[in-house]
């Protein structure tokens, strides 16, 4: 279960990052291009799409919203969904 809010914070981390480019180099389809591909680095390509995650670029800041859902067979029998909302609003670089 550990590795599941592993990928959560190190996806995060990686939105806070991103979402800090320059927004003339780094278009929004280009920051979405990288959200996905590391999306696909940490595993979670299966639970978020391209639809689940916002972009939003101002004159100063840029804001990423993700959304997406993972359920987990903690024991025999018994899951759980857990729901992972991973976002950054930074100023732009």
């Amino acid at each position: 279960m550990v590795p599941l809010f592993v990928a959560d914070y190190t996806f995060a981390d990686k939105l806070h990052e991103v979402a800090r480019l320059n927004r003339y180099q780094y278009t929004d389809e280009r920051i979405m291009d990288m959200v996905m591909k590391e999306a696909s680095r940490q595993r979670i390509d299966v639970y978020l799409n391209r639809g689940a995650c916002k972009i939003m670029t101002r004159e100063t800041s840029r804001t990423i919203d993700c959304a997406y859902q993972r359920e987990v067979e903690i024991l025999p029998s018994w899951k759980h969904t857990f729901k992972f909302t991973p976002s950054a609003d930074q100023p732009l670089i």
